[in-house]
C-alpha cells in the first residue's frame, strides 16, 4: 500500500509542477483575463466529460474486476462519440466565450472522454505504474506544445493553450493504446446490449457524484464570471490552483483507495481512516506554509496582477482543508458502489454552494465565493464523515484514535535502525 501510495504521490508531484509551470507560463504570457478565459473552457470540457463519462469515467473501476475489459470498452467508445457529437450545436450557443474558441471544446471533451476511459481500466486493473506514466506523459507533451507555440512560433493567445491541452490529450490517449494491449484484445471488442445498459445504469450514478462534486467545486466559477468579469476570475482561478496543490497526498491515497475498495469484499474501515488522518494532517500542514507565503512572493512568480491573491482567497482555506478528507471517503464509497451516500452530500454541498455565491459574491466578490465555497466543502466533508461511520458501525471519535498509526510508525523505524545497525 505505501508503496502504491508513495510512487503515485511522486507522479502527483510532478504532474503538480507541470501545472505550475503551465499556469505560471499562461499567467505570464497570456495575462489574467485569457486565464478567466481558459479557466471557462476547460470548465465546460470538464462538463461535458460528465455525461460522457457514464461509460467512460470512474464506474469502470468498480466494473473492471466484474467483467472484462473488451466488454467494457467498445460501449464507452460508442457513447463518447455519441454525447461530444451532441455537444457541437450546444458549444456553439455559448455566448460568453470567442467563436474562434467554441469548438475546441467538443473536440477536447472527446479526447478527455477516450483517455479516461483508458485510465480507469489501467486502474481497475492495478496498474498504478501505466497509470502514473500516462498521467504525466499528458502534461508533459501540453507544456512542450504551449512552449513551442509561444516562444518561437509567437502564437500567444487562449487558441495556443487550448491546442496544447487537445496535442497532450492525443498523445498521451495513444500511449495508453499501447499500454493496454496486454491485457486488452482489441480485435475482440464485444457490445451486449442488455449488459450495456446495465453499465449505463451503474456509470449514472457515478456521474450523479461526478456532476454534483463538480457543481460543489467549480460552478460558482461561472457566477464570479457572470456578476463580475474575467480578470477576477483569472485572479481567483490562479489562487484556486495554488490552495488546491495541498491535496496531493489526498489525491494520491484517494487512487490508492478507490482501487482496493472495488477489488476487496471486507471493508478495511480502519486503514481508510488512518489514510485520512494523513490526508489531513498534510494538508494542514501544507495549507500553513501557503498561508505564511508573503503577498509579494505571488507578484515574483507570477505577476503584480497577483500580488493581493492570497487575501483574495483567505476564506478559502479551512474549506481546501475539509476537501481533503472527501477526498479519500468519496474513494472508498465509490470503490464499494455506494453512490447514495455521495450524491445526498454532494447535492447538499451544490446547493449551498450556488445560493451562498449568489448571496455574497455581489458584496464581496473573491471572498465572498472562498466562503461560500468553505461552507460547502464542510457540509460535505461532515455528511461523509458521519455516513462512513454509520455504514461501518464506528464511534466518530475513532478518528482521533491515532494508536495504530504509532504503532505502524515505531514497526518502521524499529526495522530502519535494524538495517542500518
Amino acid at each position: 500500500m505505501q508503496r502504491i501510495i508513495f510512487f503515485n504521490l511522486l507522479a502527483r508531484l510532478a504532474s503538480l509542477l507541470l501545472n505550475f509551470a503551465g499556469v505560471l507560463l499562461l499567467a505570464r504570457w497570456l495575462g489574467p483575463a485569457s486565464k478567466g478565459y481558459v479557466s471557462l473552457l476547460l470548465t465546460s470540457v470538464t462538463f461535458i466529460s460528465f455525461f460522457s463519462n457514464i461509460l467512460c469515467g470512474q464506474a469502470n473501476v468498480y466494473l473492471k474486476p466484474r467483467q472484462s475489459s473488451e466488454r467494457l470498452l467498445l460501449p464507452s467508445y460508442i457513447w463518447a462519440f455519441l454525447v461530444c457529437a451532441l455537444a457541437v450545436p450546444v458549444c456553439a450557443q455559448i455566448n460568453i466565450l470567442p467563436d474562434s474558441l467554441r469548438l475546441f471544446i467538443p473536440v477536447c471533451a472527446l479526447l478527455t472522454a477516450l483517455l479516461n476511459t483508458h485510465q480507469t481500466l489501467l486502474l481497475g486493473s492495478g496498474r498504478f505504474s501505466a497509470f502514473n506514466i500516462n498521467l504525466l506523459a499528458n502534461l508533459l507533451m501540453q507544456i512542450s506544445l504551449f512552449v513551442v507555440l509561444c516562444k518561437f512560433l509567437s502564437l500567444r493567445d487562449t487558441v495556443s493553450w487550448y491546442i496544447s491541452v487537445c496535442g497532450g490529450l492525443l498523445f498521451a490517449f495513444v500511449l495508453s493504446v499501447f499500454q493496454l494491449r496486454s491485457q486488452i484484445s482489441f480485435s475482440r471488442l464485444s457490445l451486449r446490449f442488455r449488459r450495456a445498459m446495465g453499465d449505463f445504469s451503474t456509470g449514472l450514478k457515478f456521474q450523479a457524484v461526478e456532476v454534483l462534486s463538480f457543481m460543489n467545486l467549480r460552478f460558482y466559477f461561472y457566477l464570479l464570471f457572470i456578476l463580475n468579469d474575467a480578470t477576477k476570475l483569472g485572479v481567483y482561478s490562479v489562487g484556486i490552483s495554488i490552495l488546491e496543490s495541498v491535496w496531493l497526498l489526498s489525491r494520491s491515497i484517494s487512487t490508492y483507495v478507490i482501487s482496493d475498495a472495488s477489488n476487496r469484499t471486507d471493508s478495511r474501515p480502519e486503514e481508510v481512516f488512518a489514510l485520512l488522518r494523513v490526508s489531513m494532517l498534510f494538508s494542514f500542514i501544507a495549507l500553513f506554509m501557503l498561508y505564511l507565503l508573503p503577498g509579494e512572493t505571488y507578484a515574483v512568480i507570477f505577476g503584480k496582477q497577483f500580488r493581493h491573491i492570497k487575501y483574495s482567497v483567505r476564506f478559502l482555506f479551512p474549506g481546501i482543508w475539509m476537501y481533503s478528507m472527501v477526498f479519500v471517503l468519496e474513494a472508498w464509497l465509490l470503490g464499494k458502489g455506494r453512490t447514495g451516500l455521495l450524491i445526498a452530500a454532494n447535492a447538499v454541498g451544490a446547493i449551498l454552494s450556488a445560493l451562498l455565491c449568489l448571496l455574497l459574491i455581489p458584496r464581496f466578490v473573491m471572498s465572498g465565493a472562498g466562503l461560500a465555497a468553505t461552507v460547502a466543502f464542510t457540509f460535505t466533508g461532515m455528511l461523509l464523515f458521519f455516513g462512513f461511520c454509520r455504514i461501518n458501525r464506528l464511534s466518530p471519535l475513532a478518528i482521533f484514535d491515532w494508536s495504530a498509526d504509532v504503532d505502524i510508525f515505531r514497526e518502521r523505524w524499529n526495522r530502519w535502525r535494524g538495517r542500518i545497525g
